[in-house]
């Protein structure tokens, strides 16, 4: 509600310390764009094993966590939910940008139908880590947004110290202009 739906072309950034839920938040907004708004979604992360995606997006929608026995208690009712679904998981480690590019590249041609690609995280993404080359990694995300008329939304770490602001993302590199939208 807040972004007024899914825009094409649009690249959203969800910083936050490690110790937030973010990974629960973007399973929640990946069932929605897959099962609500029919569009296709890649999940990239890695920092999250696929078992224990599969388990967050099967209680995604409920208050209750995602342990093992929870689990195997709503695996038969809500697992019909996924079984069409165009959702893509892949938790490989450090992944690149070209990976992550001709991943969504090939979903968006096989689906034939709009996606939603996150990355969870940039942090752990193959690659320098300076703040230049974070500022590349987003730019280059913004970049592949367009090309494929997709949505992505990426997640950045910030230190657990700090109360997430503008200026603590900047430390981190100066991506704040590729954004439209970036979640604290």
């Amino acid at each position: 509600e807040l972004t007024n739906g899914f825009q094409g072309e649009t690249l959203t950034i969800v910083a936050g310390a490690m110790s937030v839920a973010r990974t629960r938040l973007l399973c929640d907004v990946l069932i929605h764009a897959v099962a609500e708004q029919g569009l296709a979604a890649a999940y990239f992360s890695m920092g999250t094993s696929t078992n224990h995606l599969i388990r967050l997006l099967l209680t995604c929608g409920t208050t209750q966590r995602a342990s093992s026995s929870d689990t195997e208690q709503t695996s038969g009712s809500h697992i019909d939910r996924f079984g069409d679904l165009p959702l893509y998981l892949n938790d490989s480690p450090a992944l690149s940008l070209s990976e992550i590019r001709a991943g969504a590249r090939r979903l968006v041609r096989q689906q034939k139908k709009p996606a939603v690609i996150v990355i969870d995280s940039l942090s752990l993404m193959r690659g320098n880590d300076s703040q230049l080359a974070m500022e590349y990694r987003v730019d280059a995300l913004k970049q592949l947004a367009k090309e494929v008329g997709c949505n992505v939304i990426a997640t950045i770490d910030l230190p657990d110290t700090t109360l997430p602001t503008m200026d603590s993302l900047k430390a981190i590199g100066n991506i704040d202009h590729s954004a439209e939208v970036i979640f604290f």
